[in-house]
């Protein structure tokens, strides 16, 4: 938890004011064959939940790193999950 508020904060720092930060958690393998079946395997088992959950955990993170507008994503073809925010231009 330490080392991502320390991240967030670092990011947030060098951002121009209204830039944005793109997150991006991935659970697929490389190999076209083997990220079909692990696809397959991580739906399932609840994989876009569970990516999603773990990115919402960063969002308080991101809050008190002083990022706004923070949204959230979820793309079924490849198992991604992703959060976005933006530095506000007030800070």
């Amino acid at each position: 938890g330490d080392l991502k508020i320390k991240a967030l904060a670092e990011i947030f720092r060098v951002l121009k004011p209204g830039g944005r930060v793109f997150i991006l958690e991935i659970a697929s393998s490389v190999s076209s064959l083997t990220s079909r079946f692990s696809d397959w395997i991580v739906h399932l088992h609840g994989g876009h939940k569970a990516m999603k959950n773990s990115l919402q955990k960063l969002v308080p993170m991101m809050e008190r790193a002083g990022f706004t507008d923070i949204e959230s994503g979820a793309y079924r073809t490849r198992q991604l999950a992703s959060l976005t925010a933006v530095k506000g231009s007030a800070q």
